[in-house]
């Protein structure tokens, strides 16, 4: 087994899964569908507990809250969801051909030897490389409060790189430089104070609960208390973040401010907020309103719309700044059949773009090669870097550039163009400093 990656046999995994798509096929039955909802959440959970704890476990995130925000938080708020047994019938199946494309093919997991990492750290060189870079991630982060041109925006891609290696050093000397995964929250925390929106936050939360458990060798009992105590948190930081919104917007300058946010803090949301907080995390609503309108309404465009904004998403805007931006509002209305309001952001995941574009199978089908690619990429990023002796810690950064699809919530046309240039400003970025010969030594 390499030191940072090792092989996993996924068999067992694929049967299950495969056994659960045939049930998902089979089942026309609410009761039946909840069952199985719940018994996928089961299962992924217990996924997630038994590999965290060993390894960078992105993939399992991912899944863990695709399950959460697509089946568990639509039963929870299955009132709010038309048709709700049509909408497990074509979600539950999506789930799993996601889930199935990912696990087709072995898929490269990443187990951190602490030893190896301090080995490569040890080096005062590579310690003083790695806080350049935090500072450098520390600068773009502190830019994102003021980018407004795309050469700025593309030096905001420091910040992931800066973050990942803040959590690398932490593998060396927690007691030293618990510091910098710190300043970066901070700024994250200020940046969504300003703009009352909490995204990153809620991303950086996450990148947490991937790192943790082998940083600080966390067992399955410690595992489950930081998960109770996340989810409490994130709770609580939901109903905060209503009621800082709702006493930003309610006032005439609909001025940010940071008293204003901790006196949110021991504010219940507006009573005015007839949506919960579980409502607002799901996608449920949104994507069961695209299933019912299209194709009665709208029909079924077999990609024409989605390969339009994808090739246009993923033009470089430093090199033309003058594309237009994906039109997520008009897409929004398109699949929906709902109006909005003018200064209303929305956004369409990949459940909702996939059965709008190609159908019920063929967003199966899309599902498990979106899935596929997933696995590929994964597989290739690995490769690559336990190949060049240079690259060592860039391991690290794997979280960061799958952190993507951490929420699916969000508009997918925007996730993988967030993630292809992620992949792109990463590898460029150590191919200089080869070039250069400044990369880690070892």
């Amino acid at each position: 087994m390499n030191k940072i990656t090792g092989n996993k046999n996924n068999y067992e995994i694929q049967i299950i899964i495969l056994l659960l798509l045939f049930l998902a096929l089979v089942i026309n039955s609410t009761v039946l569908n909840i069952i199985l909802g719940v018994s996928l959440f089961i299962f992924i959970s217990s996924l997630l507990i038994n590999r965290i704890i060993y390894e960078l476990a992105y993939f399992e995130v991912i899944y863990f809250i695709c399950v959460i925000q697509m089946i568990i938080l639509p039963l929870v708020n299955s009132a709010s969801i038309q048709n709700f047994n049509r909408y497990l019938i074509i979600v539950i199946p999506g789930a799993i051909a996601f889930f199935l494309g990912t696990n087709v093919v072995k898929r490269k997991p990443v187990y951190i030897n602490k030893k190896f990492v301090y080995d490569i750290l040890h080096h005062k060189y590579n310690r003083v490389l790695a806080i350049f870079i935090i500072i450098l991630g520390l600068i773009g982060s502190m830019i994102s409060f003021i980018a407004q041109n795309a050469w700025l925006s593309l030096f905001v891609n420091f910040s992931g790189i800066g973050m990942a290696m803040s959590f690398a050093l932490l593998y060396y000397n927690k007691k030293k430089y618990w510091i910098y995964p710190l300043l970066f929250f901070i700024i994250i925390l200020l940046q969504g104070i300003i703009t009352a929106v909490f995204a990153s936050v809620i991303a950086f939360g996450l990148l947490c609960f991937i790192y943790f458990p082998t940083i600080f060798k966390l067992n399955k009992k410690g595992l489950l208390l930081m998960m109770i105590v996340g989810f409490l948190a994130i709770s609580l930081f939901q109903n905060v973040k209503l009621a800082y919104r709702a006493k930003v917007w309610d006032g005439d300058d609909r001025g940010f401010s940071i008293m204003l946010f901790i006196d949110s803090l021991f504010a219940a949301p507006s009573s005015n907020n007839d949506i919960s907080v579980t409502e607002r995390a799901s996608s449920g609503s949104t994507i069961a309103l695209i299933y019912e309108h299209v194709p009665k309404q709208f029909p079924n465009l077999y990609g024409e719309n989605l390969v339009n904004d994808l090739s246009n998403a993923l033009l470089p805007r430093f090199l033309f700044p003058e594309k237009k931006n994906v039109d997520t509002r008009a897409n929004y209305i398109r699949y929906t059949g709902r109006s909005l309001t003018e200064n209303t952001s929305v956004g369409i995941n990949i459940f909702g773009i996939s059965y709008a574009e190609f159908g019920i199978v063929g967003s199966w089908i899309f599902l498990f090669l979106f899935g596929f690619l997933l696995n590929r990429m994964n597989n290739f990023l690995i490769s690559i870097i336990t190949k060049n002796k240079h690259w060592y810690l860039l391991i690290f950064i794997l979280p960061v550039i799958f952190s993507s699809f951490f929420k699916f919530e969000q508009e997918f046309v925007g996730q993988f163009v967030g993630f292809i240039r992620y992949i792109f400003f990463y590898l460029v970025f150590f191919k200089v400093l080869d070039i250069l010969q400044i990369g880690f030594k070892r």
